[in-house]
């Protein structure tokens, strides 16, 4: 969103896995950041037009969408959320997104990838698997080659708690020795 008021002429895009989480997405993280930009910032980037999927912005011709595909067109950014899932439940919208999406955004664009895993098969794994070879290897990337960028959820902070007063029962073990 960023990058389409502050940029001319820019089209980015966000992939979701289905049309329900894609107007989540436009709603909770597109419509409702740019409804909460200071009103001054507002009026001096005022919307061209405002649709169930889309912001094209009015003072600079940029925009942003959010689909389950993004054939058609360039792409300065382009963020695909959750490639494993859609790569495990929706095999041939997967190969939609790497044979028409994905070369939609040129050397010069910006291509985010994130999702879990969802197996050890498909699009997702294989990309991830030859990107974590290349980072282990230490090779200086060319710009159509992934980077990998692996960050767990548990070294996140936020996502710990004390442990001091956690009782774990044996009920509790049952979840653990699975």
């Amino acid at each position: 969103l960023d990058c389409a008021l502050f940029r001319e002429n820019v089209r980015a895009g966000i992939i979701a896995q289905n049309d329900n989480v894609a107007k989540t997405i436009f709603r909770d993280k597109i419509q409702f950041a740019y409804l909460n930009l200071p009103s001054a910032l507002q009026r001096s980037m005022p919307l061209g037009r405002d649709s169930q999927s889309e912001l094209l912005f009015a003072h600079n011709n940029s925009s942003i969408r959010v689909a389950t595909s993004m054939r058609s067109g360039t792409l300065q950014y382009l963020h695909v959320s959750e490639f494993g899932k859609i790569c495990a439940e929706f095999p041939a919208r997967a190969n939609e997104i790497v044979t028409g999406s994905i070369p939609a955004v040129p050397s010069n664009g910006v291509l985010f990838i994130e999702s879990t895993s969802e197996g050890q098969e498909g699009a997702f794994y294989e990309m991830t698997t030859r990107a974590e070879k290349l980072a282990q290897a230490d090779k200086k990337l060319t710009k159509k080659q992934y980077r990998f960028h692996f960050y767990p959820w548990w070294i996140e902070p936020r996502y710990r708690m004390d442990p001091e007063g956690v009782v774990i029962t044996d009920a509790d073990n049952q979840y653990f020795d699975q």
